[in-house]
């Protein structure tokens, strides 16, 4: 599981755009994210670039990444 910071998540919304953009990468892949804290705990198969390019893709920014 990876724990990733995220910037630029303002809504609902832009948690459910994050969320897409991920199971777009790997449709299997379990997803939390705090609005609040911009935190995203993510299981998944895919690779830490391309979860990183799915989420910059969107427009947000990703500021950490821990395994968590």
């Amino acid at each position: 599981m990876r724990e990733l910071k995220i910037d630029g998540m303002t809504c609902n919304h832009c948690v459910m755009t994050v969320k897409k953009a991920i199971q777009k990468t790997d449709p299997n892949a379990k997803i939390e994210i705090d609005l609040k804290t911009g935190i995203a705990k993510i299981e998944s198969g895919a690779s830490e670039s391309d979860l990183l390019d799915a989420i910059q893709e969107e427009g947000y920014t990703l500021v950490s990444v821990k395994s968590i």
